[in-house]
């Protein structure tokens, strides 16, 4: 079995690359965290929550820092403060549209992050990466249409977002910061 090519490549103007293996750890997300914020406000332990990225990602060839940046960015780091509550296991705000629309509550945090990952291969690939890539685990999985389009950060610019302008760019920062 041929080994998986890692990366850490970090591009600016949003053009960092969503697919791929991250070449990092899950201590490293942590770490840059917690140096962030110290009390994040999450049902699991930031190890554990990493932990979790890091595997699924990996199992779909999507980077977990990416996907992690993401979430800082959807969660303000951990604190909330918006739509979604921690106690939903909802790190991409998914279903979560603005004006008080809480979003989709996950029952673990373990399932939420599945949810997340399973969220951005629809927006990556064409067919599913794994047998948990499908709309029984993220129930929006199958409202993504087009399929496939998204190949940097900010492809998901309008779509993850609306209107989304910068949104591949801020998250950007965040992937910068874990791969000093």
């Amino acid at each position: 079995m041929a080994s998986l090519v890692t990366t850490r490549a970090v591009s600016t103007g949003g053009q960092t690359g969503l697919p791929g293996v991250w070449g990092g750890t899950a201590r490293e997300l942590a770490d840059y965290l917690l140096s962030q914020n110290s009390a994040p406000r999450f049902t699991v332990s930031v190890d554990a929550l990493a932990a979790y990225y890091v595997r699924f990602a990996a199992e779909v060839r999507l980077r977990a820092d990416v996907l992690w940046a993401q979430m800082l960015h959807e969660t303000g780091l951990g604190a909330y403060g918006g739509d979604v509550d921690p106690a939903q296991n909802n790190y991409a705000g998914i279903g979560a549209t603005g004006g008080g629309a809480p979003g989709v509550t996950f029952p673990t945090a373990e399932d939420g992050v599945k949810a997340h990952v399973a969220h951005m291969v629809a927006y990556v690939f064409t067919t599913d990466q794994a047998p948990w890539t499908n709309s029984t685990v993220d129930p929006r999985y199958d409202n993504v249409s087009p399929r496939g389009v998204a190949r940097v950060l900010s492809d998901l610019d309008g779509r993850w977002a609306v209107p989304g302008v910068g949104y591949g760019e801020a998250i950007e920062r965040h992937v910068a910061a874990i791969n000093r």
